[in-house]
């Protein structure tokens, strides 16, 4: 479970304990004890800090989070800050929400002077061109008519509990076994319907490896198994069919 299940507002405080204090309203979205955890600061740098429960009072604290504050906010002032989680792990981002009057244009400027720089970019924006390619339009009808409007997930329940029950072919997407840009074709024997869940997580993964065998397919991403029985008659039929 990571550190905050959603961005939590909160408080950020210079004073003789700094630290940054949270809502109690959010004590739900928090953990239920303390837990070491990493900052990242809104100038790019990350921090080790700890997350903490001091007399029911729910905050963050750390030396590097301290070095940072007292460089910037002055002497019994503070900020309205968001604090987001940052994947599933015990990592929060820290974004500053208090404007322009909560800072200084010199305390701006020297908070932002330690962001990391993009190297090779100049000033102005480029422009970048990207190559696709073209889809036929009648090939995501064809592979619904011979795999179904349904994720071949097994077990899979996302796409019932989104629709209500029902099947929507909007709530699922055509994916390729294997990519266009590894010589993979358009024929449906190379195709699977996948719900946008499951769609989502094949390409957002860092790790996937996909199997073949008679009947079924075998997906697996970042470590969840995705396993599809195919009906060797529809198979034979999308087999036969060319681009």
């Amino acid at each position: 479970m990571a550190i905050v299940s959603k961005p939590l507002g909160a408080t950020l405080i210079h004073h003789t304990g700094t630290l940054i204090r949270f809502h109690h309203s959010d004590v739900s979205f928090l953990p239920p004890r303390e837990r070491a955890c990493d900052i990242e600061l809104p100038d790019g740098r990350v921090v080790r800090g700890k997350f903490g429960r001091n007399r029911q009072l729910l905050h963050i604290n750390g030396a590097g989070l301290v070095r940072w504050t007292k460089s910037w906010l002055g002497w019994t002032k503070s900020v309205e800050v968001v604090v987001h989680p940052v994947g599933t792990g015990d990592k929060v981002r820290l974004e500053l929400i208090g404007g322009s009057s909560a800072l200084s244009k010199p305390e701006r400027r020297d908070l932002l002077s330690g962001a990391p720089k993009t190297a090779g970019l100049s000033g102005d924006r480029k422009k970048q061109e990207f190559r696709r390619w073209e889809r036929d339009p009648k090939l995501r009808g064809l592979v619904l008519q011979t795999w179904g409007s349904k994720c071949q997930v097994g077990g899979c329940r996302a796409q019932a509990s989104v629709s209500n029950g029902g099947v929507s072919d909007k709530l699922v997407d055509v994916h390729h076994l294997q990519s266009v840009s590894l010589a993979g074709d358009d024929s449906p024997a190379n195709l699977v319907v996948l719900c946008l869940m499951h769609h989502g997580l094949v390409h957002r993964s860092a790790s996937v490896a996909t199997s073949l065998s008679i009947g079924e397919v075998h997906i697996v991403a970042d470590g969840v198994n995705m396993r599809i029985k195919r009906d060797i008659e529809a198979l034979l039929k999308a087999m036969s069919w060319h681009p």
